[in-house]
């Protein structure tokens, strides 16, 4: 279904001691992909002079933490294993955006498709990853929100709810997406999300 109603900056925390919560509160989370959901997908993102973070995902993941969610990106970044981008510049563009947006933790996958990996998108490794470090994320209230088919899969494999915005790549996907929610961008999906908690 498409949500279409109208609704009209933090350190980056990577050690577990940062999350002090107690095992009779579970967090849950919004597991987000990067490219064409935070920021504009510009196929392979290799320079910080290509980086456009979209002018709602600041307010977008705001609303989400103050509705009490961690949130996590998952995504896919093979251009390190294709040889088109180094594996440090991705770490420097993701604690950039951490420390800009007020993100938890990134998770990536710097594998080709062939490498056949247990965390490349839509497998779930890279998720698996983050319940390891933050084992108290309570799957069964938590979201992936991605602007790809792939990570509608993502969140599937996992029972989560699952979120398919019309940025990037979404609007191929309409169609046959199998997403329990369309909306119009990240700003959507936050406010979704927060009317259902």
């Amino acid at each position: 279904m498409i949500f279409s109603t109208v609704y009209e900056n933090k350190k980056c925390l990577t050690k577990l001691e940062n999350f002090m919560i107690s095992k009779n509160n579970p967090m849950n989370a919004v597991f987000l992909d990067r490219d064409g959901t935070i920021i504009e997908e510009v196929n392979y993102l290799d320079s910080f002079e290509k980086l456009k973070i979209y002018p709602f995902s600041r307010e977008a993941i705001s609303i989400l933490k103050e509705s009490n969610f961690k949130v996590f990106i998952i995504t896919n970044q093979s251009g390190i294993g294709k040889g088109y981008f180094s594996e440090k510049f991705v770490k420097e563009v993701n604690k950039y955006l951490c420390e800009i947006l007020g993100i938890d933790e990134f998770f990536y996958c710097p594998h080709l498709p062939e490498d056949n990996c247990n965390c490349r998108k839509p497998k779930t490794g890279l998720i698996e990853k983050a319940l390891e470090k933050y084992p108290e994320v309570d799957l069964k209230n938590s979201f992936f929100v991605g602007d790809k088919e792939i990570d509608i899969e993502t969140g599937k494999n996992l029972n989560l709810k699952t979120i398919l915005v019309l940025t990037g790549y979404g609007k191929q996907f309409i169609k046959n997406s199998k997403a329990d929610y369309i909306v119009k961008s990240l700003y959507y999906a936050s406010l979704l999300i927060r009317s259902m908690v």
